[in-house]
């Protein structure tokens, strides 16, 4: 009976403990909705992770980002003036999932407008928009170390030196889907890649304008394009992609296309499609199509350029408005040299190397 009376209490506290410190513990704030920014810095300080935005929220400074935080809802943040929205550090991770607008971030000598992520930071775009923002590097975004997904959402009318849409010094950015369109820049209108990695699997880059590459620039960084578009931007060189560095000696960059489209891009002077300096060019499969330019309105692969192209790549339809040679207007190449170019190179530094050789022992002749 005593055991029995036992059983009860315990099944009585269990009960009690079920229907108090459980809920109790489950209740534990998940989600806050933010009208003004110190609800905003409240909800990020206190580590919620889902923060819900409603209107508009002006803010007076930048937001430091250490934990993982979910940002949706329908509204706008503004900033103030010498300031970005966001700036990502080391095991931080904000995601941006709904109708949300970063705008009118302006710092003429700052990184990343909208989202700055530095030290091994994370973010993730899945909607919403990050427009209208002025910076020096990066004037939507600017990837310093750290990884960048943009799964969808927009990047647009955007303002940089570098980078117009997006700027990537050493890390790494995916885009799965989502549009980068008009941004500006003087080198990269859509997307700067300096010593990073961009990856692009899907989505939209198009109507961005640059001095060098309208709609993506490399500098030293890799780039990969296994699908998406890349459509309708406009450069002095290398409408859709400029590869290479302007000056210098040592090849910088690679290139790698097994998918995707290059297309309806244009260059005032050549490269419609395609423009690439000391850099390799890998072009397996996809399409560079209806580009245009004065010279060279498909793939202009320059100086030697260390190139190979695939019998499954379509370059075709491109249009070179001096150049009256169906074929140089697909895919022409700096003074006809043969592909592999590396062989040239390999030519060139022997040859030194004898001269030199032959010097030396007369040199060596002459001291005798």
């Amino acid at each position: 009976m005593r055991r029995m009376r036992l059983i009860i209490s315990l099944l009585i506290v269990l009960i009690i403990f079920t229907i108090t410190i459980v809920p109790t513990t489950s209740a534990t704030t998940i989600e806050v909705t933010v009208r003004t920014e110190e609800e905003l810095l409240s909800a990020i300080d206190s580590r919620t992770p889902d923060i819900i935005i409603d209107g508009l929220i002006p803010l007076n400074d930048e937001i430091i980002v250490e934990h993982f935080v979910t940002i949706r809802g329908q509204g706008a943040l503004t900033v103030a003036y010498n300031h970005r929205h966001f700036i990502i550090q080391e095991n931080g991770h904000l995601v941006i999932n709904g109708d949300i607008t970063l705008t009118r971030a302006t710092d003429h000598s700052g990184n990343g407008g909208g989202v700055h992520v530095a030290q091994d930071g994370i973010f993730t775009l899945y909607s919403g928009h990050i427009y209208s923002n002025y910076m020096r590097i990066g004037g939507g975004v600017r990837v310093d170390s750290g990884h960048v997904y943009i799964n969808g959402g927009t990047i647009n009318h955007n303002h940089a030196v570098f980078g117009g849409g997006v700027s990537v010094d050493s890390g790494h950015i995916y885009i799965n889907g989502g549009t980068i369109s008009h941004n500006h820049a003087e080198r990269g209108g859509g997307i700067e890649v300096r010593r990073g990695t961009l990856y692009i699997n899907d989505g939209n880059i198009k109507y961005n304008y640059a001095t060098h590459g309208g709609g993506i620039s490399v500098d030293f960084g890799q780039l990969y394009l296994y699908d998406g578009s890349i459509s309708h931007n406009n450069a002095d060189l290398g409408g859709g992609i400029y590869i290479g560095m302007r000056r210098g000696t040592d090849i910088s960059a690679t290139m790698t296309m097994r998918g995707g489209e290059i297309t309806e891009n244009t260059a005032v002077f050549s490269g419609g499609g395609i423009h690439s300096y000391m850099s390799f060019v890998n072009l397996e499969q996809g399409t560079v199509q209806n580009n245009q330019a004065t010279g060279h309105g498909g793939a202009y692969l320059s100086n030697m350029t260390i190139y190979h192209v695939g019998s499954e790549m379509l370059i075709d339809q491109n249009i070179s408005a001096n150049r009256h040679d169906a074929s140089s207007q697909q895919l022409s190449l700096f003074e006809q040299l043969q592909t592999p170019s590396i062989i040239h190179i390999i030519a060139l530094f022997a040859l030194a190397g004898i001269a030199l050789l032959i010097t030396n022992m007369k040199k060596s002749k002459s001291n005798q």
